[in-house]
């Protein structure tokens, strides 16, 4: 289970996880998940990283994440809503 943002941890899904986040990745993740989400100019100020990584590595770590096989299990089993 993923942490309500803004906690600061659970994104790595784990010691030794193949497909865990780095620390980088998981505070990424979690700004964007803040409701209100965080303008890409905060985040880019408090991470430290371009405006133009933050869409980039997003997907990198989202994709990361999509294969870890609990969530591709998840993914898998869905009854397609929507589809």
């Amino acid at each position: 289970m993923i942490p309500a943002p803004g906690r600061g941890a659970g994104l790595g899904l784990g010691p030794g996880d193949s497909a865990a986040l780095p620390p980088s990745g998981q505070q990424l993740i979690a700004l964007l998940l803040e409701d209100p989400p965080a303008p890409y100019a905060q985040i880019s100020a408090r991470l430290g990283i371009p405006v133009g990584c933050i869409g980039p590595t997003r997907r990198r770590c989202l994709d990361k994440l999509r294969r870890h096989p609990d969530i591709a299990a998840l993914i898998n089993t869905g009854d397609n809503c929507g589809e």
